[in-house]
């Protein structure tokens, strides 16, 4: 469904460019935002919210409190 410029699959009621409610299965790649650590941190952030650093070249997760290395789960800080 169309919805003032937003795609909502499984909605009526997008409330994202794209929001999709339900399972989604993909045969091909998935790929995340690829971010500074500056343009990272001008972010306002949602927790669940998956980056790939291009900085420390590791997936990045927000927690709802801090950047979370998905690696090896430390918090994540500009150097």
């Amino acid at each position: 469904t169309w919805k003032n410029g937003q795609l909502g699959v499984g909605t009526y009621t997008p409330a994202a460019k794209l929001d999709v409610r339900g399972e989604i299965v993909t045969n091909s790649f998935v790929q995340f935002g690829s971010l500074t650590f500056a343009e990272r941190d001008a972010l306002t952030p949602a927790a669940g919210m998956v980056i790939w650093n291009s900085d420390s070249t590791q997936f990045e997760g927000y927690d709802g409190t801090n950047w979370i290395n998905l690696v090896d789960g430390a918090t994540s800080t500009a150097p």
